[in-house]
């Protein structure tokens, strides 16, 4: 069986596209060939055997820069969409991007929030693994809850751990003040007016 042969035009544009930040499985399916041929071709292009292969000029230059170009579009896109900016907690990052996963590339997500990709894969990973410390977290939620409603909302940080070290949990405080904060629960204070 022979090795099909194609046009380095067609090869060009195959690279460009997938260069565009679209997705290898997009690529694939539009252009009809297999993953290896796309890597192969886009190692020669950047090494520039293309150039020498094929027509070379001012297209070939402005290549890297259209696909910048085409890349802060992209982002900007992103941020227009978005329901949260650069300065949203990681969790809701995390929820925007996976709203618009299939819509973008996860480069271009992750650098329109600011979103180290690292940190978007690990968490991806462990989704359905919880760490043991988000474990503990799930366990005590309702233990703080329940402590903070028996004192009519007037409990906060110390007292509920004395609480929990009552009960036999040892918890610090600055997990208890973030749990709190994350469930909604705020100490209410009593202001007393004198009549004077």
């Amino acid at each position: 069986m022979s090795q099909k042969t194609y046009p380095t035009e067609f090869k060009i544009a195959v690279v460009k596209y997938y260069k565009c930040h679209h997705f290898v499985a997009e690529t694939l399916e539009r252009y009809s060939i297999a993953e290896s041929t796309l890597f192969r071709w886009k190692r020669e292009y950047e090494s520039r055997r293309f150039l020498r292969l094929g027509k070379s000029g001012e297209s070939d230059k402005r290549a890297p820069l259209q696909s910048h170009v085409t890349k802060i579009e992209q982002i900007v896109e992103v941020l227009s969409i978005c329901k949260c900016g650069v300065n949203a907690s990681n969790d809701e990052k995390m929820e925007a991007i996976k709203e618009l996963e299939g819509q973008y590339s996860i480069h271009v997500l992750c650098e329109a929030l600011q979103f180290p990709r690292g940190t978007y894969y690990n968490r991806k990973r462990r989704e359905n693994n919880p760490t043991s410390s988000e474990l503990r977290d799930e366990e005590i939620k309702p233990l703080i809850k329940q402590i903070f409603e028996q004192s009519n909302g007037r409990f906060g940080r110390k007292p509920i751990k004395y609480k929990l070290l009552e009960m036999g949990y040892r918890v610090h405080e600055n997990r208890i003040t973030r749990l709190m904060r994350y469930m909604g629960l705020e100490v209410q204070t009593l202001h007393l007016l004198k009549n004077i």
